[in-house]
């Protein structure tokens, strides 16, 4: 190079460096890298103070020109598809134009922008985004996760299969329960099968309140619906049926909690594929203390320290509980309702809580179909309340629903 052209590549680099801020930024002239096949020499590399690789520089006398305008396009495509620097910048006098890694897009642009973009790459929290987005890259090879959907420079939203694919890894993916059951008083009982319909509540009128924001406050922290308010919309959109898995019928416990001190029932339910907008599945049970080494708690750190944002966490987050519950081994049939089905609106007892509810038909393309009654261990008068299920069953249009005791005996 001839001390003309070299004073030239002097002037646009000095001129980029004082437009960039020199105390902002290492820019090196004339910098070399190397493959295995080839060595490469650019006019400038620029890298945040940390050492950060942010831009590879080529510098031309005229860009006007067409032919070192495509020359210069094609190196720096080149550069960046060989050494994964996020930033190319080619420059004349006039003009300056930036690449990025991702599109390899070329932009016309100023020193102004360019800063701006540089400052926001090298964030701490740019950083950390592109820190969570590697790891979920090498969890999901087959995702393409190079554009993540952004709300704004706070926060971001993954792709929907992404999405899923976490959301399955979090949840329990046991295959579908050929059957669960579900304790109730005997008066709720004589009501559903009456009305041929079940109650499913909102989740905020559940018995457990902290259910509505456990695992949004284990995501981002106590104040979840302030951070995310539109799940405060949707959250009386999702009705919940909790039921247990088949291993709890006929359980004592089950029985004095959630069946009138063992004077209820026991519906027994055979499940089909879930349809439509129902999901149903056993619930998985959380210790957040215990799971920081767990891919729920790698997944908890990601969103909290980057504030992740997910679609449709309001549908699946439901199916997550403390690990203090357990013991229920619950299984939850889920409807997202999303103002198809007119609710209505109840004080939610014992916790007074103002609530929505759905009524249900037992038919068409609810999941659940009732196949058992079980009476419960104190239920009283057992065979005239037997015989009598037996009645409202036929009149009602169940058939083939066998009615039965409780083979607990020693409970009064």
């Amino acid at each position: 190079m001839d001390d003309s052209n070299k004073d030239f590549q002097e002037k646009i680099l000095q001129k980029i460096e004082e437009g960039l801020g020199k105390n902002d930024y290492w820019l090196y002239r004339e910098y070399a890298r190397s493959t295995k096949q080839k060595t490469y020499r650019f006019d400038g590399y620029l890298t945040a103070l940390g050492g950060l690789p942010l831009a590879i520089i080529e510098i031309k006398k005229n860009l006007d020109d067409k032919f070192l305008f495509e020359k210069a396009k094609n190196q720096c495509i080149n550069y960046l598809t060989t050494f994964h620097v996020p930033y190319a910048i080619f420059a004349d006098e006039k003009k300056i134009y930036l690449i990025d890694e991702e599109s390899l897009s070329v932009q016309k642009t100023d020193l102004t922008q360019i800063k701006k973009i540089l400052e926001d790459y090298s964030s701490p929290s740019s950083t950390q985004i592109r820190e969570a987005l590697q790891y979920l890259k090498n969890l999901f090879p087959q995702e393409k996760l190079d554009n993540p959907n952004t709300n704004n420079e706070d926060q971001f939203y993954l792709p929907k299969q992404l999405e899923s694919d976490i959301k399955d890894l979090i949840l329990n993916n046991d295959p579908l329960p050929q059957k669960i059951c579900r304790y109730v008083s005997l008066e709720t009982a004589f009501s559903i099968i009456s009305n041929k319909s079940i109650r499913m509540n909102c989740i905020v009128g559940m018995n457990d309140t902290s259910e509505v924001n456990f695992v949004g406050n284990s995501f981002y922290g106590q104040k979840y619906l302030d951070r995310i308010p539109w799940e405060k919309e949707k959250i009386n959109d999702i009705y919940i049926l909790s039921c247990s898995s088949i291993e709890k019928k006929d359980d004592l416990t089950q029985w004095r909690l959630y069946a009138d001190d063992a004077t209820g029932v026991c519906l027994v339910f055979d499940v089909s594929k879930p349809q439509y907008r129902y999901d149903v599945r056993k619930v998985t049970y959380i210790d957040p203390q215990k799971e920081k080494d767990s891919f729920f708690g790698r997944i908890q750190e990601l969103v909290s320290k980057n504030n992740i944002i997910f679609r449709n966490f309001h549908t699946w987050c439901h199916f997550l509980k403390p690990k203090d519950y357990e013991i229920e081994s619950e299984v939850r049939v889920l409807y997202d309702n999303q103002n198809i089905k007119q609710p209505h609106w109840f004080l939610a007892k014992p916790i007074n809580v103002l609530s929505s509810y759905i009524e249900v038909e037992l038919n068409g393309d609810f999941p659940l179909k009732l196949k058992e009654i079980i009476l419960g261990p104190k239920c009283p008068e057992k065979e005239i309340n037997r015989n009598q299920l037996h009645v409202l069953l036929k009149r009602n249009g169940f058939e083939g629903v066998n009615v039965d005791f409780s083979e607990i005996d020693n409970y009064r």
